[in-house]
């Protein structure tokens, strides 16, 4: 529960109240004694993050890092005997007595961490927001002691560049060894995101499902505005093709050449968030990939042409190896033979032929008898 100032304002408090050193983790209770009798004033804190480059800090040089949205969490309240209580939202953080008993660095990692997870998750609003300005700082002005957790939100300028700053928790005020701190810097190291490792799948279009891979295809990706940020390259058979050029921001997938049999796929525009998942159509995608579907050309005319003379082809090919052997006639059998109608008019006209002469006979015998019988 949030405590008044004035409570706090207690010799008590004084003796036995935890804060953080530079590393951000309570002071252990044997050490509690050093400040003992010095009583904390009733004043607003100042918060300050500078943000600087960590390779350049490593060479003693300051390159600060502007545009990260820094945001401001309380995580507990401080009580008037001096110790602290969970606020409500953040009652299941990992790792807390170990850190607010004086654990080591990697508990209060531990502690912040979780810490920042409840608040993605449970969308704990922030108490203040601030974005670092040209020097890299983003300043909060505290009223009300305790302990706070400080993430980072937002990007845009140069932190565009850099991986997330590990999220820390501060107490406030904090103890410098000699005396309360009511102006408390932090100077967090930046990583430069060099990128972050993506698979892109390139399948065959299974009605709308993912099948077989398919090799041949040129690909690239670029930015939003049409910059190429990833060259052309050919999909294979064997392997998907994996970048590591893909800083948090918005992307399109490009199909620049399909392979002959297949038809050109639409552009796939998708987003690599802050802590490198991948969002299609703001999807979510299961792993860390894009996957681009082709599909197979239909049928054009000349190809079903082409498909009709080849089965005709290999029909009259069948059809002739089936055919038995014929022995070509020779040449006698090749004379014309007599045409059947032609001889049956013939044998008809013989007969009747014959049959009128024997009729003529008869009647010339018959002539003669008649005449001697006279």
């Amino acid at each position: 529960m949030i405590r008044s100032r004035r409570n706090i304002l207690t010799a008590a408090l004084a003796a036995v109240l935890l804060l953080l050193g530079a590393s951000g983790q309570p002071v252990s209770a044997a050490d509690r004694s050093q400040y003992a009798g010095i009583n904390i004033e009733d004043k607003d804190c100042q918060v300050s993050v500078t943000l600087v480059d960590q390779d350049e800090y490593e060479k003693k040089n300051t390159v600060c890092v502007d545009g990260a949205e820094l945001s401001l969490y309380k995580v507990a309240d401080l009580n008037s005997d001096g110790t602290y209580s969970l606020r409500e939202e953040f009652s299941g953080v990992d790792g807390w007595d170990a850190y607010i008993s004086g654990g080591s660095t990697e508990d209060a990692i531990t502690a912040a961490s979780s810490a920042q997870s409840i608040v993605l998750n449970a969308g704990v609003p922030a108490g203040s927001q601030v974005t670092t300005d040209g020097s890299g700082t983003a300043s909060f002005s505290v009223s009300e002691y305790g302990i706070y957790l400080v993430s980072e939100t937002g990007k845009s300028g140069t932190a565009a560049n850099y991986s997330d700053m590990a999220p820390v928790l501060v107490q406030v005020p904090m103890w410098d060894g000699s005396a309360w701190n009511y102006e408390i810097t932090l100077q967090p190291k930046m990583a430069e995101n060099n990128g972050f490792t993506i698979t892109i799948l390139k399948r065959r279009d299974e009605k709308g499902r993912s099948g077989e891979r398919v090799a041949g295809a040129r690909l690239r990706i670029t930015d939003e505005q049409g910059n190429v940020v990833v060259p052309e390259w050919t999909t294979a058979a064997d392997h998907d093709y994996v970048t590591d050029r893909l800083k948090p921001g918005s992307y399109i997938l490009e199909e620049v050449e399909a392979p002959a049999e297949y038809e050109t796929a639409d552009p796939i525009a998708f987003t690599v968030t802050r802590d490198g998942k991948i969002l299609v159509g703001g999807q979510q995608q299961s792993s860390a990939s894009v996957t681009m579907l082709d599909k197979l050309k239909p049928a054009t005319p000349e190809n079903e042409t082409e498909t009709e003379t080849e089965t005709e082809s290999v029909t009259e090919t069948e059809t002739e190896t089936t055919k038995q052997p014929v022995t070509e006639p020779s040449t006698k059998d090749n004379q014309k033979p007599a045409k059947t109608g032609d001889s049956m008019n013939v044998a008809i006209f013989a007969s009747l032929f014959a049959i009128a002469v024997s009729v003529l006979v008869l009647l010339l015998v018959g002539r003669k008898k008649n005449k001697k019988e006279r």
